[in-house]
């Protein structure tokens, strides 16, 4: 007599429709691994039935009296069978008298007990009837006796109860039920099922079938049934075929028929696939992505080349079926540089495992792994980086995995950090099939759609967004196939992205891959580069994805990002004077840059050297000892290789008139004149007493009416007026008690726009009613001194002075001890100034201070000075400069490149900072930016001294823009200092220096973007052979970026024509990786290039250019052709 003739499982819902989906990690495990439990091999024999369920506020029916024939049935519990001692386990009515060897066999005077066994989840307990609850016992099986049957045939009736937490637990607990009647019924205590009830020992055979294989077919059943009623209310299975192949499967392994076994579970598997396929034909796609570290990696490789009973499993039924479960890694550039710098035997082994097998391969061996990758390390971030900077790491990171690997890297993806929406378009260029955008670190990147197309024209690619399932959570497979089934209800690619750590996957997991190896019944595992190129293909374009926020830890870390930044922009603006000098003369730049490039020189005299020649091919001979070391020449070439046009000072010497087209602004003094001269973008022009008006300077001149109010009002007035600056844009009122900006009026609209005050550790929360949120705080800002320290009519400087002291009115709240003062400033110097004709502000402060680098963000809040902005409108857009592009921002906190704009309904306000800056929301129009001053690392400047010899910080400088067209680059020159390159020269040039002009230009441009939101920067000079026989061009490989959140027809104008130009991967450096440094031939500059995304008309490239979007386009210049 079996043990039981009954097996059901408790759930905590009514029916399977209400089946959970969201339950935590523990109760998940309990539930699935008591319903799979349910479903061993010689417990599906022993019962010769489906394991049912019931709710869990109920008490369970009375147990099904057994048929005849599932009574007469032998008891494969006890499989191995009994020794020497045992008898005959069909008759139901022996018993077993004695263990020893002279026991005999006699009728039973005494009916049999029907027994049950309910097996309650952890998860079922608080919801079961108090009579059931109060009876189970957490730890061991629990023994309830029932009413007596009324079948003659039994005596008794009884439940035995387990409560599991998971399926080895369940199975444990099984072993424990069955010891509990070895004594009372015809199982001996030598036949117990021990190892073979709890799963523990797993016989690896040849067809490699085992317990596992009925686990898989158990949670198989119930996804289904899952799927078809949520989905369809209704099933469509044949539960009395399914029934009865389940049992025969169970019995044939059972006795060791293991043939009969796989035949009678395939036709189990198969129904599960007929019933799935009644409602949905289309197969869900699963990828087993295995993320590795190099901590992880010896692990991985070493579990390869020991497969576990479960892998070996899975390989077996792929011979038979022709199904595999193939597993993909993803590798970024950190796992690819161990690997590569690492033991050279374990970087064969890793490539090893990514080339395809042998058909002789052993029968243990794995399918060939899928591998995705070339994403930099997780802890770089693209918002902390300049464009170029970032371009040359994904390049480097990408060259970094691919030479790791054995087969073709497919698919991009990272593990960490996520991809941002401008390199998208850059790696379709690269050559990948796929891109998988997803942070897995943080937990972002994923779309609400599982297959996507990225990017847009000739660089679209399909995207795997689908929101990864964490492989060793079970709360992750409750409803798994009811998830895939909406998503093939809504016409998408239903897609299970299965992550998880090398050996790692909880039971259900190792289920659905057991179960896909057998049928398709929940979906077909894919390998991650077939998933792209056989796969369905996507017909929606899912939402540029970003990049995760790169947040800063600590004051050091922000310091060195400033110190990159400011590298990067320095090196930038040499990189654009080398292309304007090639723009000028391509043929004497293409002779000179090998030798520039054999013997490099210092940036320095680099600069220089290129700032000599540009004024010589411009037929300017150059100043070079003006009267006096540092006395003024008379005249100067000012060259702007940057967009937008400039306003600048300048000093020259002698008397120069306001007449001239670039001067702004002149004001004589002594035997120089002052001057404020506007430079054309990606120009030049000549202001001194050699510069003449020309054509077309009268459209700018003064009109009759304004030369004769400058007549009435003498002329220009001053900027400063006490605490009150004034000039062509703005009226800006200094407030004396606080040092902070009382007032700025400018801009369409009436009233006050903005205004500033220096707080330390002010409240980051301001309420909108209360008048004293706002400048709550236990310290207040005083001013001490305040003076004006330059007041000319083309600039003004105040300078104030001031303390930070306690607040004395001696509150609980807000009051101070001079303890929490410790390590905070106690002094302020700071400065303002206003040049005319600018809509800048320029403001600076130092402390007697500086701060902790060793200090987090959040302390630094609490201890280092503030700077807090309040906004005329509420609630206004607040855009951050972030990856040299203005990125719209909800959060309350973040970190920005170069400051942010706030822009309103009418006028927008740039904060812009000299590098990577973290700020706050406060309120509804209160900004917070954080004030971390360095230490001064020399002598102070002249400027910097007074008569307080404290020991100050570096000065911290802020521009303040209102209504400034061009932020981005705005932000940029404030960053690199508002340097506008000028070379001291003089009209007339001899020798070789010059080319024959005639009269020099003195005034134009070399390069022209539209729109104005374009930025334009110089990557690499060279030249392309193999042109209309055999003649070259000169070469400019040029980054254009969309600062803007818009997408736009965009256009450049060259002052030479062109021969053609080609679009190419942003990743792509061809004059760097090429044979001949510099050079390249059109045959192969064709082949990486999509020439038909851009077109060429005289002097004029155009091309359609995306929202935030960087593209890369080679420009080819014939040789000799005037400009």
């Amino acid at each position: 007599m079996p043990p039981f003739a009954e097996c059901c499982v408790i759930i905590p819902c009514s029916t399977i429709e209400d089946f959970p989906s969201r339950l935590d990690s523990a109760g998940a495990q309990s539930l699935l691994g008591g319903l799979t439990a349910a479903w061993h091999p010689r417990l599906l024999a022993a019962t010769r039935r489906t394991p049912s369920w019931h709710r869990s506020d109920e008490a369970p029916p009375p147990i099904r009296v057994p048929t005849s024939v599932e009574s007469v049935a032998g008891d494969p519990l006890a499989e191995p069978m009994a020794g020497a001692g045992a008898t005959g386990a069909g008759d139901v009515n022996a018993v077993h008298v004695g263990s020893d060897a002279g026991s005999t066999t006699q009728p039973a005077p005494v009916p049999a007990t029907l027994r049950r066994l309910l097996i309650i989840p952890e998860v079922c307990v608080s919801t079961l009837p108090a009579e059931v609850r109060e009876g189970i016992d957490r730890n061991a099986v629990s023994l309830h006796d029932l009413p007596t049957p009324q079948d003659p045939a039994y005596g008794a009736a009884c439940e035995v109860r387990i409560r599991v937490s998971s399926r080895g637990d369940a199975l444990d607990k099984l072993a424990a039920a069955i010891e509990m009647f070895a004594g009372a019924d015809p199982v001996g205590p030598s036949s117990l099922p021990g190892d073979h009830l709890r799963g523990r020992a797993r016989t690896e055979t040849t067809s490699g079938i085992d317990e596992g294989d009925f686990f898989a077919l158990g949670y198989m059943w119930w996804q289904t049934q899952i799927l078809t009623r949520r989905l369809r209310y209704t099933s469509n299975l044949d539960q009395m075929h399914f029934e009865s192949r389940l049992v025969a499967a169970a019995e044939h392994y059972v006795a060791g028929d293991e043939p009969a076994a796989i035949d009678a579970l395939h036709d189990c598997y198969d129904a599960l696939a007929e019933e799935r396929d009644h409602y949905f034909s289309s197969d869900p796609a699963i990828i087993d992505l295995t993320l590795m570290t190099p901590s992880t990696l010896d692990g991985w490789l070493d579990g390869l080349s020991r497969p576990s009973p479960t892998l070996a499993g899975d390989a077996a039924a792929t011979r038979r079926t022709g199904l595999g479960t193939p597993e993909n890694i993803l590798v970024d550039e950190t796992l690819a540089a161990a690997i590569l710098q690492g033991d050279q035997e374990r970087c064969e082994r890793f490539r090893a495992c990514l080339k395809p097998h042998d058909d002789g391969a052993d029968e243990h061996a794995h399918e060939t792994i899928g591998w995705c990758g070339g994403g930099p390390a997780s802890d770089f971030a693209f918002d902390a980086s300049s464009i170029a900077t970032s371009e040359r790491r994904i390049a480097d990171a990408v060259r970094t995995v691919q030479e790791c690997g054995a087969a073709p890297l497919p698919v991009y993806a990272r593990l960490g950090g996520g991809v941002a929406g401008e390199w998208v378009p850059a790696i379709a260029a690269a050559g990948f099939r796929g891109i998988i955008p997803i942070d897995f670190l943080g937990g972002r990147g994923f779309d609400e759609e599982s297959k996507v197309l990225l990017g847009e024209g000739d660089y679209e690619i399909e995207a795997l967004t689908a929101k990864p399932i964490d492989a060793n959570d079970e709360k992750s497979f409750l409803t798994l196939s009811a998830e895939l089934g909406e998503a093939i209800d809504r016409g998408e690619i239903a897609t299970a992205l299965l992550a998880h750590w090398p050996g790692g996957g909880c039971d259900s997991f190792h289920d659905i891959r057991r179960a896909a190896s057998w049928s398709l019944c929940l979906g077909k595992f894919w390998r991650i580069d077939e998933y792209f190129t056989d796969g369905e293909r996507p017909f929606h374009h899912g939402a540029s994805p970003n990049t995760a926020p790169a947040p800063v830890d600590t004051l050091g870390e922000l310091f060195a990002r400033r110190q990159q930044l400011a590298a990067d922009l320095r090196a930038q603006h040499q990189q654009n004077l080398r292309g304007f000098a090639a723009l000028l003369a391509p043929s004497k730049f293409l002779a000179e840059m090998s030798g520039m490039e054999a013997s490099p020189a210092p940036i320095s005299d680099a600069q220089s050297n290129l700032k000599k020649r540009i004024a010589a091919e411009l037929g300017f001979g150059l100043d070079a000892d003006p009267a006096g070391a540092t006395a003024a020449s008379e005249n100067l070439l000012l060259l702007h290789p940057a967009h937008p046009a400039a306003r600048t000072a300048v000093t020259v010497a002698g008397k120069v008139s306001v007449k001239t087209s670039p001067v702004f602004h002149a004001e004589s003094i002594g035997t120089t004149t002052r001057l404020i001269a506007d430079v054309p973008a990606w120009g030049f022009a000549l202001v001194g007493a050699a510069a003449t008006r020309q054509a077309g300077d009268d459209a700018t001149a003064p009109s009759a009416v304004q030369n004769v109010m400058r007549w009435f009002t003498g002329g220009a007035r001053r900027l400063v007026d006490g605490n009150q600056f004034s000039n062509e844009f703005m009226e800006v009122t200094i407030d004396r008690r606080h040092g902070g900006i009382d007032a700025v009026y400018s801009g369409p609209g009436r009233g006050n726009r903005f205004s500033m005050r220096l707080l330390i550790s002010p409240r980051s929360k301001i309420d909108p009613e209360s008048k004293t949120d706002a400048t709550a705080s236990k310290w207040q800002t005083v001013c001490t001194r305040l003076e004006t320290i330059e007041d000319t009519k083309h600039r003004a400087v105040i300078e104030l002075a001031g303390e930070f002291r306690i607040d004395p009115d001696g509150s609980a709240e807000t009051n101070a001890t001079s303890a929490d003062a410790a390590g905070r400033p106690t002094k302020w110097q700071a400065q303002y100034s206003l040049e005319r004709g600018s809509r800048r502000l320029l403001y600076r402060v130092r402390f007697d201070a500086h701060s902790n680098s060793e200090a987090s963000v959040d302390d630094a809040w609490k201890s280092s000075p503030v700077l807090r902005m309040a906004m005329a409108e509420a609630a206004p857009i607040v855009r951050s400069i972030s990856r040299e592009k203005l990125i719209r921002t909800s959060a309350r906190s973040f970190t920005s490149s170069l400051g942010f704009v706030i822009d309103e309904e009418t006028r927008s306000t740039l904060i812009a900072c000299e590098g990577p800056s973290v700020h706050r929301r406060c309120g509804d129009r209160f900004y917070d930016t954080l004030v971390a001053a360095e230490q001064n690392a020399g002598p102070l400047e002249p400027a910097q001294q007074s008569s307080d010899q404290s020991d100050w910080t570096s000065w911290q400088s802020f521009s303040l823009g209102f209504d400034v067209r061009q932020s981005v680059a705005s932000a940029k020159m404030f960053a690199l200092g508002d340097q506008i390159t000028s070379v001291p020269v003089k009209i007339g040039a001899s020798g070789s220096e010059s080319r024959a002009l005639g009269t020099p230009t003195q005034r134009g441009w070399l390069m022209h973007p539209s729109p104005i939101s374009l930025d334009v920067q110089v990557v690499s000079v060279g030249s392309v052979t193999g042109i209309d026989e055999g003649r070259a061009c000169m070469a400019m490989q040029l980054r254009i970026v969309q600062t803007a959140g818009r997408s736009v027809a965009a256009s450049l104008r060259f002052c030479r024509d062109l021969h053609s130009a080609y679009e190419i991967s942003s990743l792509s450096r061809p004059f760097e990786n090429d044979p001949t440094p510099g050079e390249l031939s059109l045959t192969r500059l064709r082949e990486i290039s999509n020439p038909d995304s851009v077109a060429c008309q005289g002097d004029r490239v155009s091309w359609s250019q995306r929202s935030h979007g960087v593209i890369h386009i080679i420009v080819l210049f014939p040789l000799n052709n005037p400009a």
